[in-house]
């Protein structure tokens, strides 16, 4: 079995920036480390003081998007299994300078294909998430083994309707049975909590060559020493698979 976590860090958030990501971290690595971590959002302060100490720390290697601005993505890969070639690849439609972050690992002497990004926001960008999910799917149906894109899509189902290329592709949260405690992921600060109306699932895990088998929200109670904020706008998804 096989876990993969990915997590939208609102780390452009400054309130209590440090208590939340000193939260994210420990939540990683204090129960069952998960074997691959990707992020979004990710910047030099989270990243530098608590992020890579305490995954490096548990035995995690990683690879970061060079930073176009002031956040990024990032791959984290926990040993026994290994980070081989890393690719950064720009999405030549975005409005943010969004790229594809694309990492070859070795799990298990077997390689496979881990994408993340975050995908370009805002109502009338969906024709530019498709293609950017397009993009994505593309690469990954190239690649010969197991494959996964994991990341902050920004998608609403809408953006992706008449899309064959869907067809060929697991969504890990449709292939459970939707379940409810992970139906929305992205939802206001105020203080709101996962499942209200006015969250949305813009946190997505697709797949090929892999049969999910659970998939949980981590990061959905509040910091008392944050005033009450969550680590992140986003709740985290933890998924685990095994091979086909």
């Amino acid at each position: 079995m096989i876990s993969v976590v990915t997590w939208n860090l609102d780390g452009l958030e400054e309130r209590h920036l440090d208590v939340r990501m000193e939260a994210v971290a420990l939540a990683l690595v204090l129960d069952e480390p998960p074997d691959i971590i990707v992020f979004q959002e990710v910047v030099d302060r989270a990243l530098v003081a608590h992020l890579r100490p305490h995954l490096a720390a548990s035995g995690y290697m990683h690879a970061v998007q060079p930073a176009t601005g002031d956040y990024y993505t990032a791959i984290f890969v926990r040993s026994p299994h290994r980070l081989t070639e890393v690719q950064v690849l720009p999405f030549p439609n975005s409005l943010y300078g969004r790229t594809l972050l694309e990492a070859h690992v070795q799990v298990k002497d077997v390689d496979w294909l881990v994408q993340t990004a975050h995908f370009d926001s805002g109502r009338d960008a969906g024709t530019v998430r498709k293609a950017q999910l397009k993009a994505s799917l593309d690469r990954l149906s190239a690649h010969l083994g197991p494959g996964l894109f994991a990341g902050d899509t920004n998608l609403r189902d809408a953006d992706i309707q008449n899309m064959p290329e869907l067809d060929s592709f697991i969504d890990v949260w449709q292939h459970l049975g939707r379940p409810k405690t992970t139906a929305s992921t992205w939802g206001p600060r105020q203080r709101s909590l996962p499942g209200r109306p006015q969250w949305t699932r813009f946190d997505r895990i697709f797949c090929t060559g892999l049969i999910p088998t659970s998939l949980r929200a981590m990061g959905t109670q509040q910091i008392p020493e944050a005033d009450g904020m969550r680590p992140s706008d986003h709740i985290g998804l933890r998924a685990e698979f095994e091979a086909r």
